[in-house]
């Protein structure tokens, strides 16, 4: 998420300082369209959606607060702005804080948001903020521990789709958007990919996808660096757990902050291109791993019409759209719904298709009429979550039968042994008791962390 400060005259010279004459050989910054076709793409009609709140994190010193959100009034524009038409995601956020007294709370909400939005028929994607506490202990294991206990909790919902771990994490010098700032930060991409894809395949959650993003972009040798990290330190688990690479891009705003492209298909192609030809190659990420437009945007304010936000916004879709196919892009959010505050003179409060009353700017009307052009019709048929694999072990021990429940416990709350009229409960792993009764079968009636029940049965014979 990005809102640019009164300092990004430094940023930009940042962003422009020369490389040495080794690194400039090795960088490669990706093609604009030219005289690039546009030919009929067989690839799948784009997944659209939005960030449906108005804060977003800022570049530089941070600004006023948010216009506070209004539930009734996001739901009557999201029916406005999907139409009905087919899949449309709303794109959410969470952070990781490495306290467990601030993690529950957070959850919970996260829990009602998830009722809320698919009980309104939307998909949903979160993305799972690297933000440890200062002076956090292995702030990195923590941080895969977290996504461990969020799918065990949250995977086996239907309308949860996506889980991004970590947020732009090449980005290194801006605390409140990105998560590059932080200690350890892009070994946290590779375990907290791999844990949350561990987990869903341990627990048969076939229907959630995993993924991490990139920021479009900073210098190329920097960009070198990060990708070379995920390859030399992810490895073959780590390609294999990456269901899709997102992209946020902000051309005309942060990179680049200027161009001469007035409706930005142009850089909107150069960031597929760059992310798709350049940096997913280096870490070993193959053409056949999606990538999702997870944040793009172009913000109102002084000096920035929302006539020209609209002209910009149809540019960067059709040109998403234009090149899907070549670029294997499958999804478009655009960021955000509303602005943070229409008042600021800080155009980082302005990304929104509204204003923060949720009145209507003219880029409401073009991505809805985007939407229903050139959105996906049909949802993706998703299997249902497979029964995790169960199992019993059985014991003679002093007299009465020792019962372990084995195999993926980590998708299990709570067991009821039963052993003819026995009936002893355990709520807590390892799964075992001690039974003693008559009966020729032991019965497991696991409770699962998604809702389900999982029975397992074991034919036995008398102790001796």
């Amino acid at each position: 998420m990005k809102r640019l400060a009164s300092h990004f005259t430094v940023l930009v010279c940042l962003l422009a300082v020369p490389a040495s004459a080794s690194a400039q050989a090795e960088q490669c910054v990706g093609d604009f369209p030219g005289a690039a076709p546009v030919a009929p793409s067989k690839a799948p009609a784009l997944r659209f959606g939005t960030y449906p709140g108005g804060p977003a994190g800022q570049i530089g010193p941070v600004g006023a607060a948010a216009k506070p959100d209004d539930r009734d009034r996001i739901r009557d524009s999201l029916a406005k702005l999907h139409g009905g038409r087919g899949p449309f995601v709303v794109h959410l956020y969470a952070n990781y804080f490495a306290n467990p007294a601030a993690e529950n709370p957070r959850l919970d909400e996260f829990e009602r948001e998830l009722a809320y939005y698919s009980g309104l028929g939307y998909e949903v994607e979160i993305v799972l903020r690297y933000r440890p506490d200062d002076g956090a202990q292995d702030p990195v294991a923590g941080y895969e521990q977290f996504l461990r206990r969020f799918v065990r909790r949250f995977g086996g919902s239907a309308a949860l789709t996506g889980l991004q771990a970590t947020n732009e994490v090449n980005i290194t010098f801006s605390k409140d958007t990105s998560d590059g700032a932080y200690t350890g930060a892009r070994d946290a991409v590779i375990k907290g990919v791999i844990a949350a894809k561990d987990e869903a395949r341990a627990l048969g959650y076939t229907g959630l996808e995993v993924g991490f993003n990139w920021a479009y972009r900073t210098d190329p040798p920097s960009e070198k660096t990060f990708w070379e990290h995920l390859r030399d330190n992810g490895g073959p688990k780590f390609i294999s757990s990456v269901d899709y690479v997102g992209l946020d891009a902000y051309p005309g705003t942060i990179f680049p902050p200027q161009t001469t492209d007035s409706t930005g298909r142009s850089a909107m192609y150069n960031a597929m291109d760059v992310l798709r030809d350049c940096f997913m190659p280096l870490a070993k990420l193959g053409d056949k791993i999606p990538i999702h437009v997870g944040e793009n945007g172009w913000p109102t304010g002084p000096g920035r019409s929302p006539e020209e936000q609209a002209t910009r916004l149809e540019g960067m879709v059709r040109a998403i759209h234009d090149w899907r196919g070549k670029f294997n892009v499958t999804d478009h959010r655009w960021f955000t719904l509303r602005d943070a505050d229409s008042s600021s003179p800080n155009f980082q409060q302005q990304y929104g298709l509204l204003r923060d009353d949720y009145s209507e700017k003219r880029a409401f009307g073009t991505y809805r009429t985007l939407v229903a052009a050139l959105g996906r019709t049909t949802a993706v048929t998703r299997p249902p979550p497979a029964t995790p694999v169960l199992k019993l072990r059985v014991r003679c021990s002093r007299g009465s039968r020792l019962v372990t429940l084995l195999g993926a416990t980590t998708a299990v709350r709570s067991v009821q042994f039963r052993l003819g009229r026995k009936r002893v409960t355990d709520g807590r792993r390892p799964f075992k008791k001690r039974l003693r009764g008559r009966g020729t079968r032991i019965r497991a009636v696991a409770r699962l962390t998604d809702g389900r029940t999982a029975v397992v049965t074991r034919r036995i014979r008398r102790c001796r």
